[in-house]
């Protein structure tokens, strides 16, 4: 078996259908896949979220994406 590389993607994706293009195309080519959420305990905190944003996000456009945020699905991974 060959070896494949480890292809990370990061990203802001608040809704479903932002991460499945890249879920379709890891199942495509045959690689394993994982959608990880953040578990730090400030993770869902809107207010220390802004406060550790390094790319100036406004504090309103944040509360936004977590407003609008999807739960992941059961299923978030698969072996290749």
């Amino acid at each position: 078996m060959q070896q494949s590389a480890l292809i990370i993607i990061d990203n802001t994706n608040i809704l479903n259908k932002d991460w499945f293009p890249y879920k379709d195309m890891a199942e495509k080519y045959n690689y394993a896949w994982e959608i990880l959420q953040p578990n730090t305990p400030w993770a869902w905190n809107v207010k220390t979220c802004y406060e550790k944003n390094q790319h100036n996000v406004p504090l309103k456009t944040i509360q936004k994406m977590a407003d609008a945020f999807e739960a992941y699905p059961t299923k978030t991974s698969k072996q290749g």
